[in-house]
């Protein structure tokens, strides 16, 4: 028979094992250096979540979560209860990322193989923003970086995880993140020589919302000005649109 001090060995050992297989299930943060251009909605740096996979797959997964528009809908990102979508201050070391699994399971199995990313959307502008100084919003201020959230977490997926020009690459984003993959698709292609887009429960229209009674435009018109959004988009869709420039977001 096995001794006392052998059986708890051996069950030690299996904890063990267990434990590290639960770890090696989450994913892992990662936050880009302090004094970086690429920071949140509250100046807090940016960063992401990485599972690790075949290097030469890739899934970056743009999440969603509305915008900042408004002064509430602002505020609620930094005090309110919406603040894990303005700042990074409060992120777990490690997440089993519950969010992206419906997603998974929407179609997205076949990538489980795949390097995944999740370039978490605290920026509040759909990765479009690209203001130098931040926005001072009714005593409060705002840093809207979100292309350079996009650009920098990028690169740093080049420089430290292997990510390269010939990686396949699937770029899926949902709601305000299937925006930004589809304003951003020229640059990801840009990026790599093998990318698609997927995107997924992105469609806002010109027209005047059914229950509300108002241009669902207004928030764009406010947040174009605001995010200094006009790098992310195509000089063509501003030229033909001179006058309403940010509905090139749409």
């Amino acid at each position: 028979m096995l001794s006392v001090a052998l059986l708890l060995q051996v069950c030690l050992a299996v904890a063990a094992t267990a434990t590290q297989a639960r770890r090696s299930r989450l994913w892992q943060r990662h936050l880009l250096p302090l004094g970086s251009e690429a920071v949140y909605l509250d100046g807090s740096p940016a960063g992401y979540y990485l599972s690790p996979g075949d290097p030469t797959h890739w899934l970056l997964f743009l999440p969603g979560g509305g915008w900042c528009h408004h002064p509430t809908s602002c505020r609620n990102r930094l005090v309110g209860h919406l603040s894990d979508l303005g700042s990074s201050a409060r992120w777990p070391l490690a997440s089993a990322m519950p969010a992206l699994k419906g997603v998974l399971a929407r179609g997205y199995g076949g990538f489980r193989s795949y390097a995944r990313v999740i370039i978490s959307y605290c920026d509040a502008s759909a990765f479009t923003g690209d203001a130098d100084a931040p926005v001072w919003i009714e005593g409060r201020q705002y840093w809207f970086r979100g292309r350079r959230v996009l650009q920098a977490v990028v690169a740093a997926l080049r420089l430290d995880h292997g990510l390269g020009l010939n990686s396949t690459v699937v770029v899926a984003g949902h709601s305000a993140g299937g925006m930004a993959a589809l304003i951003h698709a020229n640059w990801f292609h840009q990026q790599f020589s093998n990318v698609r887009i997927i995107v997924d429960g992105a469609m806002f229209l010109d027209v005047e919302e059914y229950a509300e009674g108002r241009d669902q435009t207004e928030c764009f018109r406010v947040g174009y000005d605001w995010w200094n959004a006009s790098g992310a988009l195509s000089r063509e869709c501003r030229e033909a649109h001179a006058g309403r420039p940010h509905i090139c977001l749409l």
